[in-house]
């Protein structure tokens, strides 16, 4: 059975949401079905961070090992992340309008790490620091972004 919310492409929710889109993050906070995109992307948002760390090599190269568990955490802090934000801004503090559950803020939150993508050019020679500056800076503003629309969506009526 087709989503009727769901109107994009996963390649055009991508790129919405990079793009700080309200309607895109709307549409995937929406789509219950949306969970397992949003875990691909923070997937790939963890092996492109993974692949832009060993750009910051230590001495004696890069370490594959530390670029793993790096990837390993964002998916984690995902999570963790997904969930604090739950308790915080639904439970502990919530305005009138305040409605939201985990598997919202699990898929807008996934969404946000889509600008994270371009961590994979941190691979590339005195790219690195830059590179991850930059996305991570850009995170938090996604990061933000789809928590506002997850925990201020009025019901229907």
């Amino acid at each position: 059975m087709a989503n009727p919310r769901a109107s994009n492409t996963f390649l055009q929710r991508l790129i919405g949401a990079a793009a700080l889109d309200t309607a895109i993050y709307e549409e995937v906070e929406a789509d219950r079905t949306a969970t397992g995109q949003a875990f691909v992307v923070v997937v790939l948002f963890g092996l492109a961070v993974g692949v832009g760390f060993l750009g910051i090599a230590e001495p004696g190269g890069p370490n594959v090992a530390r670029a793993a568990v790096v990837m390993i955490a964002f998916l984690a802090g995902w999570i963790a992340w997904a969930l604090l934000t739950l308790q915080v801004g639904v439970r502990l503090l919530p305005t009138q309008e305040t409605r939201s559950d985990a598997g919202e803020l699990l898929r807008t939150l996934g969404f946000s790490a889509s600008p994270g993508f371009l961590c994979v050019f941190g691979a590339l020679p005195g790219l690195a620091r830059p590179v991850v500056v930059v996305v991570l800076l850009d995170r938090k503003s996604t990061r933000l972004n789809s928590s506002h629309v997850s925990e201020s969506r009025m019901p229907s009526s």
